[in-house]
């Protein structure tokens, strides 16, 4: 075969996954209108925790004394704090705690689960059986507890919380994509690859990891709304993200005393913590839906 011909040959592949790519865009904003809701959601959230220096008015802890708990106005759109601190400000600052320690989380707990999944299915046997037990034994405390503890030892932080965050779900996930491995592991092809000689790690990364994919897609879409969550919680309850930095959680915790007198002090963040996780959940139950079309089946079949 000429030079020319693999050229060209490389060329029409290329073309075609580009044009797969644009089919399934259209057919994206087509078919899934709340999704392509939740993805401008996305979208803005990471444009403004990308560029909240410039976006925010004010600094994050900026404060005007003399205007204590104003309500909103022209020179601050959602008022001041008990500081005099613009809440706008905040919340755009509170953006990127987040963007960070939602998809940072969430992708740390998806290598995790990925790894154990993979040499856990896989290989079975005692290496099995420990680590399930270790999963049943994160799944008997309450998760809420144990990252209180867990934060307790480490000590609150980005960082620390990350960690945590990461370690805990990562644990638990990686049952799912056992689950998924073994599944797998039961085709003829990964027979057929053992028989010919195939390494464990070639069978891992070229027979059994692109078939799972999917399932990884979902479990890395589903999880960041839930570390979302989990971080406004935890920084509710003076475990998360540490003062002065803002956090949504933050906010609402340090606003309680003042919910009679300045009610907005809760409404903004709550507001805008809703409205991010409901965004990456119909943003994720979208991508679910186009990876698996069988999901979307059994909603209509529901329906």
């Amino acid at each position: 075969m000429s030079l020319n011909k693999i050229i060209k040959r490389r060329f029409d592949k290329e073309m075609a996954k580009k044009s797969a790519c644009k089919i399934m865009i259209k057919k994206f904003f087509k078919n899934e209108k709340i999704g392509s809701f939740g993805l401008i959601i996305t979208i803005i959230l990471l444009i403004i925790s990308i560029f909240a220096n410039v976006i925010a008015p004010y600094g994050m802890n900026e404060a005007d004394i003399d205007n204590k708990l104003q309500s909103s106005s022209s020179t601050h759109l959602f008022g001041t704090d008990n500081l005099g601190r613009d809440i706008l400000s905040r919340i755009i600052y509170g953006a990127q705690v987040t963007v960070v320690v939602g998809f940072s989380a969430s992708l740390l707990s998806t290598v995790i689960s990925v790894i154990l999944g993979l040499f856990s299915g896989y290989f079975g046997g005692k290496f099995d059986l420990i680590i399930q037990r270790v999963v049943d034994l994160m799944m008997a405390f309450p998760s809420i507890i144990l990252l209180i503890a867990l934060m307790s030892i480490l000590g609150t932080g980005v960082v620390q919380l990350i960690i945590v965050l990461g370690l805990r779900s990562g644990i638990v996930g990686s049952r799912l994509i056992r689950s998924a491995v073994i599944d797998v592991k039961e085709n003829v092809f990964v027979d057929a690859a053992n028989a010919i000689g195939c390494s464990n790690k070639r069978i891992l990364l070229r027979h059994i990891l692109p078939h799972i994919i999917s399932t990884i897609i979902i479990l890395f879409t589903t999880r960041v709304p839930n570390m979302v969550m989990v971080e406004a919680s935890l920084s509710f309850l003076g475990f998360g993200i540490p003062a002065p930095f803002p956090s949504w959680g933050g906010m609402l915790s340090s606003g309680r005393e003042f919910m009679i007198k300045a009610p907005f002090l809760l409404i903004w963040p709550g507001l805008a913590l809703s409205i991010v996780v409901f965004g990456i959940n119909m943003l994720g139950d979208s991508i679910r839906d186009l990876i698996d079309p069988r999901m979307k089946g059994i909603k209509k079949r529901k329906g």
